[in-house]
């Protein structure tokens, strides 16, 4: 019997690797332009750029969230393109932002207070903290400054229209000293240091980081004097207008602001590191400082009953024409803060939650 061989198949021919090589290498070729283009048009696209808006605020250790959110960008991540300005105080950072050169301010009740009672159309859009025992009496043990007792008859720097001049009052009334028991020399923020010790004034009224530079200066001459958590004051974010306190760079910034204060409070230290430089005080100085801040993004009651006790100060005190305390209700705008979490809005404004 035989046996049928079956002839084995024949190799591909070479010019069909060859084929297969070539359709594979020009689809490669195709999808590595493509990639290219896509990428090249992606670089060339049209950049959209983020709103602008300039926002003052001032030097010092409650402004720490509007310092923290422009070092790391966050306003940027939040889709405004802010310019944060130094002033020296919130007095002046407000005075610039009623004058239409910038868009956004930060400050304590009483300089806001005062921008109200003339007219200004400010409003007030967050509470960003409250501060205490921040603001402090520093005077010269050589001119007999010891304790309260010894301030009678003494010249005392303080800063008109800002919380200065308003610690100073309930400094006096708190410790039983009459309003005039004091001479009262008006110095800009900037003065207090040089004339306390120049001698110009035996003693400042002032807030941080000027009242431990007052201290340093002084050395063992400095003596710094308290009330304690009697005098309290939030520091406030302002929009120069309506429109602007209702528009749409209000809440990213609120929202740029709330990263920062939870991250100060996560990591003060570190923050502390970041900001020393930039507010001119060592970081442990810093850090001791924010234990006399509680840094909380809301709005409360607490800052229209300061705004109207404050105003009753001012006119009982001849400091305004205003003749009777203007319902500062109308100043105050909720509207942003809600639209990021209307459970941190606790003031009675007759909004409803939504």
């Amino acid at each position: 019997m035989s046996t049928r061989l079956t002839p084995a198949m024949p190799p591909p021919a070479p010019f069909v690797f060859v084929r297969l090589y070539r359709r594979s290498l020009i689809a490669g070729t195709v999808m590595s332009v493509l990639a290219i283009v896509a990428g090249v048009m992606y670089l060339l696209r049209p950049v959209v750029p983020l709103p602008k808006a300039t926002l003052f605020t001032t030097q010092a250790p409650f402004s720490a969230a509007s310092l923290l959110a422009d070092s790391r960008g966050w306003f940027r991540d939040a889709g405004v393109d802010v310019t944060v300005e130094d002033r020296p105080s919130g007095r002046l950072a407000l005075a610039e932002l009623t004058d239409g050169k910038g868009d956004f301010a930060t400050a304590a009740e009483t300089p806001i207070m005062f921008a109200l009672l003339k007219g200004r159309p400010i409003k007030v859009i967050a509470m960003l903290g409250v501060s205490f025992d921040n603001t402090t009496l520093v005077g010269r043990k050589d001119r007999g400054i010891m304790t309260s007792d010894n301030l009678p008859g003494h010249r005392v720097g303080y800063t008109p229209g800002t919380t200065s001049q308003y610690f100073l009052d309930t400094f006096l009334e708190y410790r039983d000293l009459p309003p005039g028991s004091v001479e009262r020399i008006p110095l800009k923020p900037e003065e207090m240091i040089p004339a306390l010790v120049n001698g110009h004034v035996d003693v400042i009224a002032t807030w941080s980081p000027f009242n431990y530079q007052a201290l340093a200066a002084l050395g063992d001459n400095g003596q710094e004097l308290r009330i304690g958590s009697v005098y309290r004051w939030s520091w406030n974010l302002v929009a120069r207008n309506e429109e602007l306190a209702k528009g749409p760079l209000a809440a990213p910034i609120i929202s740029a602001l709330m990263r920062a204060t939870a991250e100060i409070i996560r990591d003060p230290q570190g923050c502390a590191r970041e900001l020393s430089p930039r507010l001119g005080m060592p970081a442990d100085k810093l850090v001791q400082a924010w234990k006399h801040t509680r840094f909380d993004v809301t709005l409360d009651q607490s800052l229209l009953l300061t705004l109207e006790q404050q105003a009753r100060w001012a006119i009982a005190s001849g400091l305004t024409e205003q003749k009777e305390v203007p319902n500062f209700l109308g100043c105050i705008s909720s509207h942003a803060l809600r639209s990021i979490d209307a459970e941190i809005v606790s003031l009675i404004d007759g909004q409803r939650r939504p």
